[in-house]
Order: structure tokens, then C-alpha cells, then sequence
């Protein structure tokens, strides 16, 4: 039997009126009716400070990403609107039935389809066979030109993709998601796409070539400032990364970020 989307879900700010418009608009015109905005969680929520303080995000040192208590990484604390990020996805997968037979498309709201993307996709779909109970399928990668067309069949591979942009799960993977969420010791899309997709229980591979990619990581591409890091793309947006913060050089540094972010009193 043909798989078919039960539903698609849109990851959005409740007040992010341009996004939003964005994803009307797109959606439209690449012709996907069924989906529904998500909300998202935003950095200031209490619920981020909540999983700083209980032991939830991973703190430093040492780096969350090469390990070390000393490097060059430019981003080696995890931040508030990566947590935030983070428990938007959670709440979401949450909330979906534990069916393996119902599939979702999960997406953020500065996502891009190319053009041609939909009609591909269906047509894998319909001849797919999922190999186990859960499935991921990655679709996207961050920061790529939103420009090239697809125009040739999808094949299935094993390259790892950050694909938080656009992927695919069903209800069983998305339960299987909630139960495994714990610890934030790594960025959402490194966690969903590389840790956990390894697991050899789960049909997880990414379609190639790539059907989408979002809007805010690439500055070449950006349409929209990024919720996590800003990229500069314009005055404000430059203004802002020009005081973001995102490293720590010492345990009296740390402190103060906590503290800035309203983890510390």
C-alpha cells in the first residue's frame, strides 16, 4: 500500500508574522494544502531557564561540541535558543500518535522546496516500503542554494544531513524520539540526524538529491535572520552579532552567561 503523509507540521514563533507569510505563501505555491503551524518555543521561555538549572542542557566545560575543555570552536556552550530549538521539536514529537503507519512531514518555518521537490517526493513515497517500525527520512540541508531544480528520480542514502529544515518521521520514530530525549548534550538536528539515526532499528536515510533547504543559516541565500545565530544580513542583524555570545574562555565567563540568561540569580 502506498505510504501516504498523514500530516505536515510547521515549527513557528507564534508572533513570527513574516515567516508565517513565508510558509503561506510557498506552500501555495508548491501546492501542499494539509499542514499546520507548530508553536514554537521561544528563547525566553521559562521552560529553557528550567532545563539549564535541573541538569537538562549539558553545561561547560567542556565544549558540547569537540569535547575538549579548551578550543577554538566558536560555539562551545550550548545557548538558550538552541535549547529552545530543541524543546520545540520535543514538544512536537510529543504530541504525535504512536502509529507507524501514519507519516509526518516536520518542517521549519524558513523552509524552501525546489521546484519539481513535491512531485519526487510522492513518487518515492508511493513505492516505498519502510525496512522497520521507525523511519526518519531527511530531506533537507541547511545553508544549500534553494535554487536547483529536481528533476530526477530519488534515491535513498547514507549520508547525514542536517535536516532539520524538512524531514520526515513516522508516529513510531516520533515516539521513539520523545522517549529517548533526555540530556541536551548536542544541537537538536547533530542529536536527531547523526546519534540517533544510527541506531540500527531505524530506516533512517536521506533523499537524494535534496529537496529543500531553509532560508536563514547560508548569508548568501538568508531571507530571514536566524533565530540561533545571527548571520549579519543586515543593520540590526549585524547590531545583534556583534554582541552575541556563544563561547565561554572561563568558569567566571560561564557564569555570567548563565546569569545574563536568567539561569543564575
Amino acid at each position: 500500500m502506498p505510504m501516504v503523509l498523514a500530516d505536515t507540521h510547521v515549527v513557528s514563533l507564534r508572533d513570527d508574522v513574516q515567516r508565517r507569510h513565508h510558509i503561506v505563501e510557498h506552500f501555495a505555491t508548491i501546492g501542499l494544502e494539509r499542514y499546520r503551524f507548530w508553536p514554537a518555543v521561544r528563547h525566553d521561555d521559562p521552560r529553557v531557564a528550567v532545563a539549564f538549572r535541573d541538569g537538562t542542557v549539558k553545561r561547560w566545560p567542556p565544549c558540547f561540541r569537540c569535547g575538549k575543555p579548551a578550543c577554538d570552536c566558536r560555539n562551545n556552550v550550548l545557548i538558550p535558543p538552541q535549547v529552545a530549538n530543541w524543546l520545540s521539536f520535543v514538544t512536537l514529537w510529543r504530541s504525535l500518535p504512536d502509529d507507524p503507519a501514519a507519516f509526518h512531514l516536520i518542517c521549519e518555518d524558513d523552509v524552501h522546496f525546489r521546484d519539481g521537490a513535491l512531485d519526487r517526493l510522492e513518487a518515492f513515497l508511493c513505492a516505498y516500503t519502510p525496512r522497520s517500525q521507525r523511519v526518519l527520512i531527511r530531506l533537507a540541508q541547511s545553508g544549500e542554494d534553494p535554487g536547483p531544480v529536481v528533476d530526477q528520480a530519488l534515491e535513498r542514502t547514507q549520508r547525514v544531513a542536517m535536516s532539520n529544515a524538512a524531514y520526515i518521521v513516522n508516529g513510531a520514530m516520533a515516539a521513539f524520539l520523545a522517549r529517548s530525549f533526555g540530556r541536551i548534550e548536542h544541537t537538536s538536528d547533530v542529536w536527531l540526524h547523526a546519534v540517533v539515526a544510527a541506531d540500527p532499528t531505524i530506516d533512517a536515510f536521506t533523499l537524494e538529491p535534496l529537496l529543500a533547504t531553509d532560508l536563514s543559516y547560508n548569508r548568501d541565500f538568508a531571507r530571514f535572520k536566524s533565530r540561533i545565530h545571527p548571520k549579519g544580513i543586515d543593520e540590526s542583524d549585524r547590531a545583534r552579532q556583534a554582541t552575541h555570545r556563544m563561547r565561554a574562555t572561563s568558569d567566571a565567563d560561564y557564569t555570567e552567561l548563565l546569569a545574563s540568561w536568567g539561569v543564575l540569580p
